[in-house]
C-alpha cells in the first residue's frame, strides 16, 4: 500500500529528528474536543453501501476501485475471500471498513479517540517500570498486578481529555 509506506517512511524519518521531551501527562493541561453533527451519516447501512447512484456506481464499488489492495488485505485478515454476505458479522465489519473511509461521523469520532489512547499509552510509559513495559502495554488490562498502574492511567486521561459529540437538530 502506498499511503502505507508513505507514512511508515514519515515515521522512521521522524525518529531521527531531534524532538524536546513530551511533558507528564498529570502536568498537561485538559482539553476537551467538540464535533458538531447535523444529519450526516454516522455508519453507512448495508443497503445504502449497495444501493446505486446516478452512475450506477455502489458506494461500496466506489471503494473497492480506489482501495483495491486494503479490500484485498481486509478480505484477508476477515479469513473470507468470497465474503459470506449472509454472515451477520461479516456485514458489520465491511459497513465499518467503509465507513471508516467515507465522510462519516464514525471515522471522525474514531480518529479524535485516538488523542485517549495515545495519552493512555504516554502515561503508561510513565509510570510503569521497566519490567512492566517489556510485557507490553496491551498485557495490562489482564495482570492483577499491574492493574494499578493501568487503572491510574485510566483515571488520569479521563481528567484531562474529554470528547464531546453535539446533536444539532431541532425541532
Amino acid at each position: 500500500n502506498l499511503e502505507a509506506r508513505r507514512r511508515m517512511t514519515f515515521f522512521t524519518n521522524s525518529l531521527f529528528m531531534t524532538m524536546p521531551y513530551a511533558p507528564y501527562v498529570r502536568n498537561m493541561l485538559s482539553f476537551s474536543v467538540l464535533t458538531p453533527y447535523y444529519k450526516e451519516d454516522v455508519l453507512y447501512s448495508w443497503d445504502e453501501l449497495h444501493e446505486e447512484n446516478e452512475d450506477g456506481i455502489s458506494i461500496l464499488f466506489y471503494l473497492q476501485k480506489i482501495y483495491p489492495d486494503e479490500w484485498s488485505n481486509f478480505l484477508e485478515r476477515i479469513n473470507d475471500p468470497k465474503l459470506g454476505y449472509a454472515s451477520k458479522d461479516s456485514k458489520e465489519l465491511v459497513r465499518h471498513w467503509v465507513s471508516y473511509r467515507g465522510q462519516t461521523l464514525s471515522r471522525t469520532v474514531r480518529g479524535m479517540m485516538y488523542y485517549r489512547q495515545a495519552l493512555d499509552l504516554q502515561c503508561f510509559l510513565e509510570y510503569a517500570e521497566d519490567t512492566v513495559m517489556f510485557g507490553g502495554y496491551r498485557t495490562i488490562e489482564q495482570s492483577d498486578a499491574h492493574k494499578k498502574i493501568f487503572d491510574y492511567a485510566q483515571a488520569l486521561t479521563d481528567l484531562k481529555f474529554t470528547y464531546v459529540v453535539s446533536c444539532q437538530v431541532y425541532g
